[in-house]
């Protein structure tokens, strides 16, 4: 979703950044208008600021491990 860490930085050099794996299954991550389906074992980093959501596009259950760096942090 994005080149790398500094472009998730803002004016005061605040990372805004959100990531996660798939550990079950596939989700899909919607970042903006993209859709971008993400699969066991794959990672997923964005810039949080970005509007975005999660979505399970399967019958089954999908296990995800996320975490959001906020710039209190």
């Amino acid at each position: 979703m994005t080149g790398g860490p500094r472009e998730l930085r803002d004016e005061q050099n605040l990372a805004w950044i959100e990531c996660g794996a798939v550990l079950a299954d596939r989700l899909t991550v919607h970042v903006t208008a993209t859709g971008h389906e993400i699969t066991a074992g794959e990672p997923v980093t964005f810039d949080s600021r970005q509007p975005h959501r999660y979505q399970n596009v399967t019958d089954g259950v999908v296990e995800f491990l996320g975490s959001v760096a906020p710039p209190s942090l």
